[in-house]
């Protein structure tokens, strides 16, 4: 498991606070168990928003970062073929753009 799902579940489980997830997909992935447990049961609640976002277009990541409060950089593409140039374009290049 990632650590921004841990984040993510902490924050949004607590029901201090709206969390707004920024990915990659058009949605985000669960696996069955996380399906069915807390962090399933609060994506569907009125606290966490999703929004599908291009991290190296720096004007879709200064959209998803409006009126944010606090960010936190988790960006960590799902590739199971551990491909370092995307990794480094969104993960430096796209910092590097965005900031």
């Amino acid at each position: 498991m990632f650590a921004a799902r841990y984040l993510v579940e902490m924050l949004i489980c607590s029901r201090r606070f709206s969390v707004r997830i920024a990915g990659l997909g058009p949605s985000t992935k669960l696996g069955p168990s996380e399906e069915n447990g807390p962090l399933g049961e609060t994506l569907q609640s009125d606290y966490v928003e999703y929004v599908s976002v291009g991290f190296r277009d720096e004007a879709q990541v200064l959209k998803a970062r409006q009126e944010a409060k606090v960010v936190s950089h988790m960006v960590a593409p799902n590739s199971p073929t551990n491909n370092h140039q995307l990794h480094h374009s969104i993960n430096v290049q796209g910092n590097k753009e965005c900031n």
